[in-house]
């Protein structure tokens, strides 16, 4: 049995005529000889009445994780009831999975949670009966039998968890974009659309602050090498694929994410470096504070953090009596490409070109497929469009 798995997002059914057609890529689906899980997101986005963060609203801040999951769940459930409607107009067969059929086991983690195990049993039988299985996005339920919900980007961890259970021959993503772009098209007037990147660059761009693709998503079509399309819902454009590996574009440089609203942290540690960089490890780890650009010398310690955690950090530095600074106002500015795995002159690039822009640059830090600078939050879309110009754009150029 050939499956495949269509996920379909909030823009995709936010009206009567979008919902027609996704009904037209699921018969599409079928026409070429598959069995269809369609995954189905909240209808439309905030202010719209059943998106999810409107949903939320209903509920004060104060209310338990426990209602605010079980709340927000209903926006799936309402996608799915109304393209059930749908589905029975065009004379589909279907079935629509509530949260504790789906199969998806979660851990306790209310409104993040972390997906532990998925059981495809109930969904192969009704794929084998040659129906089409509606599943609700964005939800689980937890190994105590209660609703939970999987974070941002939670249908498209639901859409390729399901997918590599099920051995699916791929996985689409549609979305109101024609598939993923280079850098921002709110910030880069010329964004290239990728016809290709490995799973590696898209959890990579996700990851520096990209909407692509959640890195949960993809490390679950990762396991099992399901190739993921990421595709409009509007147009006949090819999308973006991704897989093991890529063509690359034939450049070195794939993408340039960024990611406002860090806070630049400087820990000037004096006595027994060792045990104080443990500490502080583990004061911040257990605190639930992210810790991104980590550099580590025999003075101390430098790092970012998101700016709504810096009045939770200031309390643990100062309880261990450390001296620290902390600066607001900054973000983080990564380029992403498995092609500069090895490649030499590409931190230069990036250290240049910030230079001849008058950008400064504070902090960066490395691996095999990332550049990763810390600038003024002011300066950002300028180090956006600046890094796409000269790592992205010259490099498609054709030769002169």
């Amino acid at each position: 049995m050939r499956i495949l798995v269509q996920k379909f997002g909030g823009t995709s059914l936010a009206s009567l005529e979008a919902r027609k057609q996704a009904i037209k890529k699921i018969q599409a689906g079928r026409a070429s000889g598959f069995q269809i899980a369609a995954v189905f997101s909240a209808v439309g986005r905030s202010p719209d009445p059943y998106a999810t963060d409107t949903l939320l609203g209903l509920l004060s801040r104060d209310s338990s994780p426990v209602l605010k999951d079980l709340l927000s769940s209903c926006g799936e459930i309402i996608s799915c009831a109304l393209m059930g409607e749908l589905f029975e107009e065009f004379e589909i067969s279907y079935e629509i999975f509530p949260f504790e059929k789906i199969g998806v086991v979660t851990d306790e983690q209310y409104g993040n949670a972390e997906v532990l195990e998925v059981n495809t049993t109930q969904i192969f039988k009704v794929l084998e009966e040659g129906k089409v299985a509606v599943v609700p996005g964005f939800q689980g339920i937890s190994q105590k039998g209660r609703m939970t919900t999987l974070g941002r980007g939670g249908s498209d961890i639901t859409a390729c968890a399901l997918g590599s259970a099920l051995k699916a021959e791929r996985i689409e993503i549609y979305k109101d974009v024609d598939g993923v772009f280079s850098a921002d098209p709110r910030v880069v007037s010329n964004p290239q659309i990728l016809s290709e990147m490995s799973y590696q660059e898209v959890g990579e761009m996700a990851y520096q602050g990209a909407k692509v693709l959640h890195p949960k998503a993809v490390s679950f079509a990762m396991e099992t090498e399901i190739p993921i399309r990421v595709i409009s819902h509007f147009t006949d454009h090819p999308g973006t694929e991704i897989k093991a590996e890529s063509a690359k574009l034939g450049a070195s440089i794939i993408g340039i994410a960024h990611i406002p609203g860090m806070s630049y942290v400087q820990v000037k540690i004096q006595g027994d470096l060792e045990n104080a960089r443990h500490k502080l490890f583990q004061d911040f780890a257990e605190n639930g504070i992210s810790l991104d650009l980590i550099t580590v010398d025999q003075d101390g310690v430098y790092f970012i953090i998101e700016k709504d955690k810096t009045k939770r950090a200031e309390t643990l530095l100062v309880k261990n009596q450390w001296k620290f600074a902390i600066e607001n106002g900054f973000a983080k500015v990564s380029i992403v490409g498995a092609g500069m795995r090895g490649k030499p002159g590409v931190m230069f690039g990036v250290v240049d070109a910030l230079y001849q822009a008058g950008i400064k640059l504070y902090h960066s830090t490395d691996s095999h497929i990332t550049i990763a600078c810390l600038v003024k939050e002011a300066d950002m879309e300028k180090s956006v469009r600046v890094l796409h110009e000269k790592f992205i754009e010259r490099e498609l150029k054709p030769p002169s």
